[in-house]
């Protein structure tokens, strides 16, 4: 029972000064507006929480379709509906030549990853369209070599679907066969 009285009295003197009051309000002040950022963010799925697009994708023996960014644009964004020669690509393994930014924490290899027009898009500029954003998850479980500022050829079947990411939102996903260093070996249309 002492120790219950000698607690009280601590608290009531403690209480008594100025700094108590300036102190609980600048705890309580910081633990709401932590609280309000907290339940304002937007929720959008982070890494590994999505499924891979085509886990049994195999590549096709066929030339791919080579697709360019004019092309994508081709897509529009408000009503998101394509051009006839996008319709022809959807569901087809195409290949877009574009920057990555990667949506892992790993350096070396990815598996899910954002192709983009130019380098860094989605990163430290503001980010492109989402008809200029191609969320590439690789088939399998396979990884892809992360290349920061060359640009790459990403190959894979094409899906037109507007889909959240942790940067922006994207209106393809390409369930990726591979990826290989950019060359203009490929009669591109542009």
């Amino acid at each position: 029972m002492k120790t219950l009285s000698r607690l009280r009295d601590a608290y009531r003197k403690v209480r008594e000064m100025k700094y108590f009051r300036l102190t609980r309000s600048v705890v309580l002040g910081t633990a709401l507006i932590l609280a309000a950022v907290y339940m304002l963010q937007p929720r959008l799925p982070g890494k590994g929480t999505l499924t891979d697009f085509e886990p049994e994708l195999v590549a096709q023996g066929d030339k791919p379709q080579v697709l360019d960014w004019k092309q994508l644009r081709e897509l529009n964004v408000k009503t998101n509906q394509a051009s006839p020669k996008l319709k022809a690509a959807d569901g087809k393994v195409v290949r877009i030549a574009g920057f990555m930014v990667p949506l892992e924490d790993q350096a070396d290899n990815v598996t899910e990853f954002l192709l983009v027009p130019y380098p860094q898009a989605c990163i430290h500029v503001p980010a492109p369209p989402p008809n200029q954003i191609v969320h590439v998850k690789m088939a399998g479980g396979k990884k892809a070599n992360m290349v920061w500022w060359e640009p790459i050829w990403a190959q894979g079947k094409l899906k037109i679907i507007r889909t959240p990411n942790i940067y922006t939102e994207s209106s393809f996903q390409l369930s990726g066969i591979k990826t290989e260093p950019y060359q203009d070996d490929y009669d591109a249309p542009y």
